[in-house]
């Protein structure tokens, strides 16, 4: 009798230990980086927004004292920029669009965004 008692300990121990095992999850990552996109809207000519390309800079205040985090951004022939990866925090895009009645005079612009963590931010420029 003593010796089944021994095997059913054994038996139950062996169980718990496999399903604490199996219950375990992995750790999960934390993510701490978004992403955006640039899209452009309302403008006369891709080439117009490729004279001076946007830039990205962290929200500081002045910002402009600071070196651009993302430079040299491409505009697409869809009026779009790639995926930027960027970690979550305040930033301002500073882009240029061409003053009105003018030749080739542009004036520059700036538009804040925020990243959150593990989302995709489509941030939308209108040139009106």
């Amino acid at each position: 009798m003593i010796e089944h008692f021994n095997k059913l300990k054994i038996i139950s121990l062996l169980f718990v230990v496999f399903t604490a095992f199996a219950s375990c999850k992995k750790e999960e990552q934390l993510e701490l980086t978004g992403s955006v996109t640039l899209r452009f809207v309302n403008y006369s000519s891709i080439d117009e927004l490729n004279v001076f390309k946007p830039k990205i800079y962290g929200y500081v205040e002045p910002f402009y004292d600071y070196p651009p985090i993302v430079s040299d951004i491409t505009i697409n022939s869809h009026a779009t920029s790639g995926e930027i990866k960027l970690n979550m925090g305040n930033y301002i895009c500073e882009y240029s669009e061409k003053t009105p009645g003018t030749y080739d005079s542009y004036t520059g612009r700036i538009k804040a965004f925020q990243v959150y963590p593990g989302e995709h931010l489509e941030l939308i420029i209108d040139l009106k």
